[in-house]
């Protein structure tokens, strides 16, 4: 199972962001995979969050074109809705002693407690991952796989 950052689903659906043909590459391949995609509601919301923000400017878009998105997403059949366990909050404060980090890692520390859960590596852009101990994580957009 991997579980995709909300970077790279950013970048794969916004054709103004750099990493733009790289990200879309990626998700096209994995969306026709046969590797299961774990989305925590975190990513997906925080899709419809930022994807729908005016700050994007001309980049932005409708809530009923993110909700599409999110909703094409959910019905493949590669997809899976990934939930909090029950000590999830515990294991994701645990995680970010031992990564040594602050508390403006939280959400990412969250991602890397959801995909060491289901034994996912976690596919992100963003470097801090490496810090979490145990995490397997890949940056797609540098590694091919």
């Amino acid at each position: 199972m991997i579980l995709p950052d909300l970077n790279l689903l950013l970048y794969a659906y916004n054709p103004h962001a750099g990493p733009h043909a790289r990200a879309r590459q990626w998700w096209e391949q994995a969306v026709n995979g046969r590797e299961l995609i774990g989305l925590p509601h975190e990513v997906t919301l925080g899709f419809v969050r930022i994807a729908t923000s005016p700050r994007l400017g001309n980049a932005a878009v409708s809530l009923a074109a993110a909700k599409d998105v999110v909703a094409g997403w959910l019905d493949l059949p590669v997809v899976r809705v990934l939930l909090p366990r029950e000590n999830h909050v515990e294991k994701v404060l645990a995680l970010m002693e031992r990564a040594g980090v602050s508390g403006q890692l939280a959400s990412d520390a969250s991602l890397a407690v959801y995909a060491m859960d289901n034994r996912a590596t976690l596919c992100s852009n963003d470097a801090d991952f490496v810090r979490f101990p145990g995490l397997s994580f890949v940056n797609p957009l540098l590694d091919s796989r």
